[in-house]
This record gives C-alpha cells, structure tokens and sequence, in this order.
C-alpha cells in the first residue's frame, strides 16, 4: 500500500513538467504560475477533506488496542503533547532525514531543466528529462515502498 501512496508524487513529477511547459508556452509565465496555484490550491483542499487523525474516526481501533479499551477518552493514553513530540531526539532526527532527502531532490528538480537548457538541448525536451526523472521515480517509490510493507512499519 505505501508503495502505491508514495507513486502519486512521482506522477506529479512526471506530468508537471509537460504541463507546465505547455502552459508556459501558450499563456505565458506569470498567467502559468497563477493557474498552477489555484490548481494546487484545489487538490491540496480536496485531499484535506479525506484525511483522518484518529483510527476512532475511521470506526477502528488503535494499534494493539483491545475492544474493551476502545472508549477510553483518556488523555495520556495519547502520547506526547505536539510541544514535548517536536522536542524529542526522534523527531529532530526524522526532520533532519526529511531536510536531507529533499534538499537534494528540490535542487535537482530546480537546476535540471535550466542546466539541460545550457548544454543547448530545447525547453521542450530539458522539461521531458525532469519529466523522465519522475517517471523513473515512479517505478523506485512503488519498489522501495513495497519493500517498505513487507519489511513492516516497525523496522522500515
């Protein structure tokens, strides 16, 4: 399942890039960078819609919890305050990982088509190798993520 989650950024990556070229050539950078917001802005409303914090809002019950435990409103049974959790070592850990990972994806994905675009290879095909990058990356997310599932949550 997580590999299946995680391909929907690679297809961003894939389709993007065409079209923003293509929105780029016909109604120009500034109109393109306004359509692109209020498509983002769209999709990231719609997808907040569906999100869930609680297994308790999707009528399940938490990781190793049995069904007599299930109405227990007690607070400490969850977990740290968001102040105590953003303080932890984990977390720091976690965020410096995350920092890491995508500071080189962005700077790739930033610098790819204007360094295509110098060694004289045409707009049109320096967005394709950032498209074929996130095509490729579709094929690695769905590998590494269904890895990630069989391997299990705990160890991954």
């Amino acid at each position: 399942m997580t590999g299946i989650v995680k391909v929907g950024s690679g297809i961003g990556m894939f389709i993007m890039p065409i079209v923003v070229n293509w929105l780029i050539f016909s109604r120009g950078w500034r109109t393109s960078y306004i359509i692109m917001g209020i498509i983002a802005l769209v999709f990231v409303i719609s997808i907040a819609q569906l999100l869930r914090r609680d297994p308790e809002q999707m009528r399940q019950l938490p990781d190793g919890e049995e069904k007599a435990n299930a109405g227990s409103l007690n607070l400490a049974d969850w977990g740290l305050s968001l102040r105590e959790a953003i303080r932890t070592r984990q977390f720091l850990v976690i965020c410096g990982i995350y920092f890491a990972i995508l500071f080189c994806a962005q700077a790739l994905a930033v610098h790819i088509v204007p360094h295509a675009m110098d060694l004289e290879i045409s707009p049109t095909n320096a967005a394709n190798v950032l498209a074929a990058i996130g095509g490729i990356s579709i094929v690695g997310r769905f590998v590494m993520g269904s890895a990630g599932d069989r391997i299990g949550h705990k160890l991954a």
